[in-house]
This record gives C-alpha cells, structure tokens and sequence, in this order.
C-alpha cells in the first residue's frame, strides 16, 4: 500500500511537472492530483524537490539498468559484440523513450531540477555505477582497435547525440514516424562514428577516454 501511494504521488507530479512546468507546480498540486493526504506526501518525500529529483533519479537508474541487463548478453570480446553494444545503446535509449513519452519529457528538462546536494550525491553516485559497467563492457574494444579513440563526451554525443535530437523531434509533434521506426538508422550511423572499420589500417583504435 505504501509503495503504490508513493507511485501515485510519482505519477501525479510528472503529470503536473509536465502540464504546468515544475516551478510552478505547487506541493498541493500534487497531494489533490494524486489523492493523498499532507501527511501521507510528506512521509515519502522531503518536499517538491526531492518529488522532482526522485523523478529524475529512478528514471535514469531505470533506463541505465535494462541498458546493463542487454549488454550482459553479448560478447565484449569481438567486433561484432563491440557494434552490437552501440546499436543496443541507441535502440534501448529510442525503446524507453517510446514506451515513456511523459517521463522522457521531465527528463529533457535536464538533471538541473536535481538541486538538493543530497539528492545530487544519489544521483552522481549512480552515474559513476553506471559509467564503470559501461567501460568494463569496452575496455576490450578499446584495447582490441574496434572503437575510435575518442573523448567520453564527444564518443557519447556520437552515439546518442542523434537519436536525443529526434526523440525530441518526436516528443514536440515535429516527425509523426516513432523513434522506433529509425532506431535501425540511427544504430548505423552511431557505429560509423565511433567504430573502427575493419579494413581502416591507418586508425588504430583506442575508445572513450576522459575527457
């Protein structure tokens, strides 16, 4: 019971966030969309912050968790394994952003409403877990040549630089063809930036690296 009225809570606030912008969406807002009492939202969440940065949060730490669990799949040893891990990375970021149109569009909003250094120390310590994982799984392509030596920053605007501007195309009404429909395109082109063509003797490869 307590669990499903925290997700109620959850869902009413995304509705708000998103309907009337997060600072203008006020604690009542939420507690007469979402059916529960002062008390009741008071005993799950801090206040409208920390409403905003468990939204925020849980969404990141849902998207990166079915990320990790496909690539566990694959084989980081090989080239064919290395180009199914970019596609993978592209198709379950189009995936989750299709299957979660209204979470998608708080999260675009960007970790800013993340402001509580509490909050923002959840979030940082996730996204380091996160980023490990995603390194482990490349550290082979990077010592085997199948990945360009690349910055972390512009290895990730390549990969999914593309497909975040057409999300964002997608959620605005501006292209009426899902994300879902193009994942195959953009999966391609994320692998032509960032991976090392077979027969390209000159590149020898390296990887992200940080920045």
């Amino acid at each position: 019971m307590a669990q499903s009225r925290r997700q109620a809570i959850l869902s009413a606030a995304l509705a708000c966030f998103n309907e009337k912008g997060v600072a203008q969406t006020t604690v009542d807002d939420i507690r007469q969309r979402s059916g529960a009492s002062t008390g009741s939202l008071y005993h799950h969440f801090r206040d409208k912050e920390a409403i905003a940065a468990t939204l925020y949060i849980e969404a990141m730490a849902d998207h990166a968790g079915r990320l990790i669990e496909v690539l566990h799949a694959l084989d980081p040893d090989s080239r064919e394994g290395q180009k199914a891990a970019i596609g993978t990375i592209v198709k379950t970021y189009g995936n989750w952003i299709e299957k979660n149109p209204e979470l998608a569009r708080f999260v675009f909003l960007g970790r800013s409403v993340v402001s509580h250094p509490e909050d923002r120390e959840r979030l940082e310590k996730q996204n380091r877990s996160h980023l490990r994982q995603l390194m482990a799984f490349f550290e082979p392509g990077i010592s085997q040549g199948f990945l360009k030596e690349l910055p972390l920053s512009l290895f990730h605007a390549l990969v999914i630089g593309p497909a975040q501007d057409y999300a964002r195309q997608w959620l605005g009404g501006r292209t009426e063809k899902p994300i879902t429909a193009v994942l195959p395109v953009l999966s391609e082109a994320a692998w032509m930036g960032v991976g090392v063509l077979q027969d390209d003797a000159a590149n020898e490869g390296g990887g992200p690296v940080p920045d």
